[in-house]
């Protein structure tokens, strides 16, 4: 059916003071612009939009709930035939009036009833205030009726972009996109920044992720800095014990430098209160010290399970479980670190920071993410481990599973294969043991 608007509702912005709410409200509209392609503008306490992809409407951050509508002058005759036109068939129904502005003669129930006696007279359908097949619903703002059938959820929340900007860690696994999402949900404009330690492979698989996080925004800017000596550095100069925690305050270090770079006001991260050594109440303490801002945590509290399904919905859970884990570097590290050790260690490293801001860059994809290997038998394949066979060559015919520490190399390595015409796929190690058990 052809519907002539999209009727959107909001919520905790009603709760602000005028001012607030007008702005919030002038927010909201520039986003469900930029969003759908479609023309916004604010009516009494909606906001309507006119053309464009209406089905992204529920992806904008301060959208309560969302209706498709057919718009006809406030009078009863026009009302009917509105609401009849929605009807499907439906042995049950309801017609449900909301006057968003007073200026019609009728009370809601009157409307209901004027509407529900015409829909039954020409349908013979049943009323059914409780359990409908079939929910009509009215909306009276400025003269107009909205007259509608469906009413869709949205994310709720405020505006992105009404509470400010924020620099957000992004590693691309389960809990750093969730993390953007829930802080974005409460007004804020993220800026990404992954800082890759590990090559091009890596961050396609990471760019991947943000292509399904990017759908909830008007604009999401996603930088990259590549640092793959900072792996080397740390494990030549830190003990074992350490070295996740020294990782960990050498990443708060860029993104604090980065941030007086971009004159971001604080930063993000999808760290959950004692999730794994470097978030344990002790290690999270440590880190302050290694950013001159704000620290911003939105999943904290949150357990592995509830983190997985916002995941879930969100869209971005299967594109973070193939990104590889990079940055393991103790088997046993340290859940207490001491802060003088911490700062030792730091600054024995000796990296230079402005250096790393230099080569901020934003991010862009370069391997092919098709080479992923995503079955879960290796039945008929043939697995080369690149440590031990770095320079092996493929047969034509036979299919091949190419597999490293971090699948980086073996992802760029069957990328070109791919390309000579070669049937080769390629996984991390730690990936292909669980497959292979």
């Amino acid at each position: 059916m052809n519907y002539d608007v999209v009727i959107v509702r909001h919520s905790e912005i009603a709760l602000k003071s005028r001012p607030v709410r007008i702005r919030f409200e002038q927010q909201l509209v520039r986003n469900l612009e930029r969003q759908t392609g479609g023309k916004a503008h604010r009516e009494a306490a909606r906001i309507i939009l006119k053309g464009g992809d209406w089905t992204k409407v529920g992806k904008v951050f301060g959208v309560k709930s969302y209706s498709p509508a057919i718009v006809v002058p406030a009078e009863p005759e026009k009302m009917r035939e509105a609401a009849l036109s929605l009807y499907r068939g439906e042995k049950t129904f309801a017609v449900k009036t909301q006057r968003v502005t007073k200026d019609v003669p009728w009370t809601s129930p009157e409307i209901n009833r004027l509407v529900g006696g015409y829909v039954k007279e020409k349908t013979g359908a049943t009323v059914d205030l409780k359990n409908a097949e079939l929910n009509i619903g009215i909306e009276i703002i400025n003269g107009k009726a909205y007259v509608f059938r469906d009413v869709f959820p949205g994310p709720g929340g405020l505006p992105v972009g009404v509470a400010g900007r924020v620099l957000f860690l992004f590693s691309g696994g389960i809990d750093s996109p969730v993390a953007v999402w829930r802080l974005a949900k409460r007004g804020v404009q993220p800026t990404l920044l992954f800082v890759n330690v590990a090559g091009p492979a890596q961050e396609t698989l990471v760019y991947s992720v943000y292509e399904r996080l990017a759908e909830w925004f008007p604009y999401l800017h996603f930088y990259v800095i590549d640092a793959p000596e900072i792996m080397d550095k740390i494990i030549d100069t830190v003990p074992e014990g350490y070295r996740q925690i020294v990782f960990k305050a050498v990443l708060y270090k860029i993104a604090d430098a980065v941030a007086d770079e971009l004159n971001l006001p604080a930063i993000g991260t999808g760290e959950v209160l004692s999730q794994v050594s470097t978030q344990t109440l002790e290690s999270l303490t440590v880190l302050e010290r290694y950013a001159s801002r704000p620290i911003f945590r939105p999943l904290i509290s949150y357990d592995k399970d509830e983190i997985v399904e916002l995941a879930r919905r969100i869209g971005t859970l299967e594109a973070s479980e193939k990104v590889p884990e990079v940055c393991v570097l103790s088997k046993h590290a340290v859940t207490n670190p001491k802060p003088e050790k911490v700062q030792m260690f730091v600054g024995k490293l000796g990296f230079n920071y402005e250096e790393f801001v230099d080569r901020l860059r934003e991010t862009e994809k370069h391997a092919d993410e098709d080479v992923i290997f995503h079955g879960q038998s290796l039945k008929g394949f043939v697995v080369v481990n690149l440590r031990e066979n770095p320079y092996f060559v493929p047969e034509k015919g036979r299919k091949y599973l190419l597999i490293c520490p971090t699948g980086t190399a073996a992802m760029a390595k069957a990328s070109v294969l791919r390309q000579q015409g070669f049937d080769v796929y390629a996984l991390d190690e730690k990936t292909y043991r669980r497959i292979a058990q």
